[in-house]
């Protein structure tokens, strides 16, 4: 399971850099604890005895000339390992996941173009039907979609960003914003709290979109597929930043970075 440490370093503050490098949980410092324990008593006991013990025979000589070679090869291998290089590849890999977050940010731009262009009102009607069909029902439906779309974005970001769960602090502000009606609310009082309620306005969007082209605001097929396809491609924006918050670099790996 990973350990998500994304909110504490969300915005830069002082001491954010020090507080990070002091987390227990996932850390470094957890990992590795017993066995540097285990290596300081180690150690220690060898340095004392090579400092304390008097050179009295020609066994302790060598002994003391052995310690010292060891150490000569142990140094030359802590240089034979470029830290520069190493920190090449955790360089790429943050900077790699910082501009993928940046593309995958989504905007409803895309779906409220393909609504306003695809969903119009009939050509063709029966003059039964043409006195129910106003603009107005047309200007509902595309408001619906959008706001479907906004909503999935904010329970989204109210996630992984700070100052968007400032903003929605609960779900009573989703109503007061107009993203949310009454109805709706009791509705997501009843979503599975194992599952994220994103999908949720999206499933919403597109339901509204399957019945546009039932009652004829959408002339092909094709035109719902394309307006359903934009809509599938908003959620998986949602979904890879969500994944990006969830699943963080190791702070083992981030931590051991920060300490070199």
């Amino acid at each position: 399971m990973a350990i998500t440490y994304s909110s504490a370093v969300a915005t830069a503050s002082y001491g954010s850099f020090f507080r990070l490098l002091c987390r227990w949980r996932g850390s470094i410092y957890k990992l590795i604890w017993v066995d540097l324990l285990v290596f300081s008593i180690l150690y220690s006991t060898i340095a004392l005895i090579y400092h304390l013990s008097p050179i009295s025979s020609p066994g302790l000589l060598e002994a003391h000339k052995q310690i010292l070679n060891f150490l000569d090869y142990v140094k030359s291998m802590s240089n034979s390992l470029p830290i520069s290089f190493i920190l090449g590849f955790f360089v790429t890999l943050v900077v790699n996941r910082w501009i993928d977050q940046f593309n995958y940010l989504p905007t409803s731009d895309g779906v409220s173009l393909l609504t306003c262009a695809y969903i119009q009102i009939p050509s063709r009607i029966s003059a039964k039907k043409a006195s129910l069909v106003t603009a107005d029902e047309v200007a509902v439906i595309r408001q619906s979609i959008a706001r479907y779309i906004n909503l999935a974005a904010v329970l989204c970001f109210q996630t992984i960003a700070p100052n968007v769960r400032k903003v929605y602090e609960n779900t009573q502000n989703y109503i007061t914003s107009g993203l949310m009606t009454e109805k709706e609310h009791e509705f997501f009082g009843q979503v599975d709290p194992r599952y994220h309620p994103f999908y949720v306005p999206l499933m919403w969007a597109i339901t509204i979109v399957k019945r546009a082209k039932v009652h004829g605001y959408i002339a092909h097929e094709r035109h719902m597929n394309a307006l359903i396809d934009e809509i599938l491609k908003f959620r998986r924006s949602l979904f890879t930043l969500l994944n990006y918050d969830s699943v963080p670099i190791p702070l083992v790996y981030t931590q051991s970075f920060h300490d070199k």
